[in-house]
């Protein structure tokens, strides 16, 4: 799992984002300066906050092991290549009190929110 240390960091320094994007990747990618998930946040020289915290899971790790703390209240859309994998991530991300969840994919779309039933919509 990558990208979530800078969004933690820029949440201590005071960063409020809405959301956050939590996207399984199939291997270890190729990253430039742009599209590392440590680089799509930063701090502009006014202060100003730019970019939208992104953290990349491997289809590989276990669901349960990881450690998503940093997305309390946050909304937290789940990029999944299939729904199997999209609600073992939605299950630990539940766990840490986001906003809503919101998990989707070329099998479909499900869409959670605290003490509501699950909204699935097939592809």
């Amino acid at each position: 799992m990558i990208g979530h240390q800078s969004l933690f960091d820029a949440r201590m320094a005071g960063f409020q984002p809405a959301d956050v994007w939590l996207t399984c990747m199939p291997e270890e990618q190729a990253y430039g300066s742009f599209t590392h998930p440590e680089k799509q946040i930063g701090r502009m020289v006014n202060g100003r906050w730019v970019g939208f915290p992104e953290i990349h899971v491997g289809d590989d790790e276990n669901a349960m092991a990881l450690d998503l703390r940093v997305c309390v209240g946050l909304t937290v859309h789940i990029l999944a290549p299939n729904r199997r994998r999209a609600l073992q991530l939605m299950r630990q991300v539940s766990e840490c009190d986001p906003a809503k969840v919101i998990a989707s994919g070329p099998w479909g779309l499900v869409i959670w929110h605290p003490a509501q039933e699950t909204q699935e919509y097939p592809a």
